[in-house]
């Protein structure tokens, strides 16, 4: 044991001995270099660093200025650009699994316009469904679009796909509301780490009309929305948030002003619906307004009313009317409704009136008080509303 003892002590003793000279050794380098750097003339340093910073900000000045007149001369480049349809975020979602974003009652599958190419659909149906819907094949999918839900066929805008989240949350609002929403991708490129637009960088650029826009139309590369709206002859609703910085307020407004005018569309409801910029929904969250599921229930039921019968109501005074010329009010609801004493429009008008204009309870109210459906309902709430606003 004595022996055992003295070999580790002797030992130990080795293993200290070589960390001195160890730290000796670092001690002695450490010095030598702190010597050498303090023989640097400081001004040197600061000159090395400045000739450095100054050779970066030029390479990325070059490149500021390089990149315009590219887009310029390639319209290849700016029609990639413009419609961003290289862009494919969210990267890491599997869009053969829209379960993974909560949409359990969503089926994916693929289109094939043309030999080569598959375009990814997803197709997502009222949330009443939801249970029935677990496990489905694509034919049950396509059978159930024969229901009388209404299907609203979802185009999203440029970049990104049909899994971006803000898309997604709104097509929970849509299968709330008792839609079938479907939705597909565009043919894309490969992908790419930025859904940065040059419109964004270079806004405040001076010239930016001539390098961007002017090129982008000489090269009839845009959303036309303003000519297109002018061939299209059903009711449109646009909605806009004061606060969007990618479509600027204006346009919207100039856009539903064109539309509002346009022959094709005499005869359809044209609406525009503002949200001011203090709620903070910009370009993409409106989604997020607890007044939407609202707009969505009402708009579509008073926008496919297109008769002569609401335009005839709503565009004089009320007068003796009787209770079937309100809009949603034909022989068989207005028999019912004159045996309750709502003999005249303008006594359900003082009906409406007594319920505050609330849309929900009026309509609970015509149901119950003749047995007219939500649509009928809907129908002779915005019927009264809209002549209120013109008269009252």
């Amino acid at each position: 044991m004595a022996a055992k003892a003295l070999w580790c002590h002797s030992d130990l003793a080795k293993h200290h001995g070589a960390l001195g000279e160890t730290n000796f050794s670092y001690t002695r380098h450490t010095a030598d270099f702190q010597g050498k750097m303090s023989s640097v003339n400081p001004a040197s340093l600061l000159k090395l660093r400045y000739v450095a910073l100054k050779k970066v900000a030029l390479w990325l000045l070059g490149l500021y200025v390089a990149i315009p007149f590219i887009i310029k001369l390639c319209p290849s480049i700016q029609a990639k650009l413009v419609f961003l349809n290289f862009v494919r975020m969210p990267y890491f979602i599997d869009l053969r699994r829209p379960q993974d974003q909560g949409l359990n009652h969503t089926l994916n599958f693929y289109l094939q316009p043309e030999d080569g190419v598959n375009i990814g659909v997803w197709h997502t149906v009222p949330e009443a469904f939801w249970r029935e819907a677990q496990g489905k094949d694509q034919q049950w999918f396509e059978d159930a679009l024969a229901s009388t839900h209404p299907v609203i066929l979802y185009l999203h805008g440029n970049a990104g796909t049909r899994g971006g989240d803000h898309r997604v949350q709104l097509y929970k609002v849509l299968s709330s509301l008792g839609y079938h929403v479907v939705a597909f991708d565009y043919r894309v490129l490969p992908q790419t780490l930025s859904e940065i637009s040059p419109n964004e960088i270079y806004r405040n650029l001076p010239g930016f009309d001539w390098f961007f826009l002017d090129a982008i139309t000489a090269n009839d590369i845009r959303f036309a929305s303003d000519e297109n709206v002018n061939h299209i002859s059903c009711p449109v609703l646009i909605l806009h948030a004061e606060d969007d910085t990618v479509v600027p307020f204006h346009l919207g407004k100039k856009l539903y002003e064109i539309a509002a005018s346009s022959k094709s569309l005499r005869g359809h409801k044209v609406h525009f619906i503002p949200f001011p910029k203090t709620l903070g929904y910009r370009h993409k969250y409106i989604y997020r307004s607890p007044e939407l599921p609202h707009i969505l229930r009402l708009k579509p039921a008073v926008m496919s009313s297109t008769s002569q019968k609401h335009r005839d109501f709503v565009a004089e005074p009320m007068g003796d009317k009787p209770v079937t010329a309100l809009s949603g009010i034909g022989e068989v609801l207005g028999k019912k409704l004159e045996e309750q004493g709502f003999d005249k429009a303008y006594v359900v008008l003082g009906q409406f009136l007594i319920l505050r204009k609330d849309d929900d309870l009026f309509i609970d109210w015509l149901k119950d008080a003749c047995g007219a459906n939500s649509k009928q309902a809907l129908l002779c709430y915005s019927c009264l509303k809209e002549w209120c606003d013109a008269f009252l």
